[in-house]
């Protein structure tokens, strides 16, 4: 059964599906990506430009585990082994490598999908550069009120000693 421009009315469904979900990917400001379990993109939001400086056709085919610091890259791969064996959505920070070079602090949040027999890792990926920054500020700060406090303690304790001496 066919309507009168020759498609069926689930190839219309379908069409529309695809439609609303590249609408969907292409208004977001996150990433959304699809790895293999080697680490290799299968797939990337065209965000993924705004943030690290690929386009979605440079991207596919690299290694993410390659991009990710190498300071992180043990946590990173120890949460993907907990997310295989346990099925469960995986939460963590790290940082992966712009492509001009530097480091942007990304939360990746995903789990795994099994599709004809392969196992993959989705997730959606958010720039938490900007949030980083602001923690370290707030640290430090923390850290300089604290020891100014620790200096003021010290003078005031040698200021009564003085006094009642």
């Amino acid at each position: 059964m066919s309507d009168s421009d020759g498609n069926t009315p689930s190839n219309k469904n379908s069409d529309i599906s695809r439609e609303k979900f590249n609408r969907i990917i292409n208004n977001i400001v996150d990433i959304i990506t699809e790895v293999d379990l080697k680490g290799y993109f299968t797939y990337a939001s065209p965000q993924i430009y705004d943030i690290l400086g690929y386009t979605s056709e440079e991207i596919v085919g690299l290694n993410g585990l390659k991009l990710i610091h190498p300071n992180d890259l043990p946590k990173t791969l120890d949460k993907m082994k907990e997310t295989i064996n346990s099925g469960e959505t995986m939460t963590m920070d790290y940082r992966t490598q712009h492509k001009d070079g530097h480091y942007v602090y990304i939360s990746a949040k995903g789990g795994i999908i099994r599709e004809k027999g392969n196992v993959k890792f989705l997730a959606v990926l958010r720039d938490v550069s900007k949030q980083k920054a602001m923690e370290e500020k707030l640290i430090k700060s923390e850290e300089k009120y604290r020891e100014a406090f620790e200096r003021a303690e010290i003078y005031k304790d040698l200021f009564a000693h003085d006094i009642s001496n």
